[in-house]
């Protein structure tokens, strides 16, 4: 717990300092960083698949067939044969993972500290990281393609998104969005993709339930009840998707 506390005192600081010196933000976004790599790359049997990950990191150096992808394969490989442990795994991922996500916020970001603070803040971002490893690398690694939408450069945004199902296959998910993010939606028809996604959602379990991503919905936390903070992300959601014309007319790339 003071681990985290202190995480967050170093945050408010990086953030206070940031705006009484608005020149020095990217060397605070910096500072924050680091901070984030430290507590997340050194952690210790931290995070749901910890022990499931240090698992799959021996059978890989110890040369078991695994069904894991090769761009984690790779990472580990390459810390056994410097001699590194599977702690060594956790913090490159880390790394990766951390400045993925900084050199994105730099790409879309007004203020690359507070969007620091909101990741780290928010459980469905930073901590995650801790857990859903191999995934985050390969949503930080989207986070940075969704610029090639932007740029109108298909090619761009394809081969970020194969390096990113190197790390974990659901990244090809992501292909077909590059279409959908060029498209300007309205909000009426934001609310009805909304409204069809929320009824679908039985037959998007069942889908899942036939991949080989099956074993997440068999974990306690898919089975229970969405909880509180899962309805006040999702209110937050329909608050950014209704007000979005109003609250993001100077963001070109929203």
């Amino acid at each position: 717990m003071w681990v985290y506390l202190g995480l967050l005192i170093i945050a408010i600081i990086c953030l206070f300092q940031s705006n009484i010196d608005k020149s020095q933000k990217r060397i605070w976004g910096i500072f924050l960083s680091f901070f984030l790599i430290l507590v997340s790359g050194i952690r210790y049997d931290v995070g749901m698949d910890y022990l499931a990950y240090k698992e799959i990191y021996n059978k890989i150096c110890h040369g078991v067939t695994t069904d894991t992808e090769w761009g984690y394969a790779i990472i580990c490989k390459l810390c056994s044969v410097v001699g590194g442990t599977a702690q060594l795994m956790f913090l490159l991922m880390s790394i990766a993972t951390i400045t993925l996500f900084y050199k994105a916020y730099k790409l879309f970001s007004p203020d690359i500290v507070m969007s620091l603070v909101i990741f780290m803040s928010l459980g469905q971002l930073y901590i995650t990281t801790f857990n859903a490893v191999r995934q985050c690398v390969a949503v930080g690694i989207f986070s940075i393609a969704i610029y090639f939408v932007g740029k109108k450069d298909f090619f761009k945004y394809a081969i970020l998104i194969g390096i990113g199902a190197l790390f974990h296959t659901t990244a090809l998910v992501l292909l077909p969005l590059y279409f959908v993010l060029k498209t300007k939606l309205t909000r009426k028809i934001k609310i009805i993709i909304f409204v069809l996604l929320n009824f679908s959602s039985h037959i998007i379990f069942e889908i899942i339930l036939s991949s080989p991503f099956a074993v997440y919905l068999k974990f306690e936390n898919f089975a229970s009840e969405a909880s509180i903070i899962n309805y006040l992300y999702l209110l937050l959601g329909i608050f950014i998707v209704l007000l979005e014309p109003k609250i993001m007319t100077k963001y070109t790339d929203r």
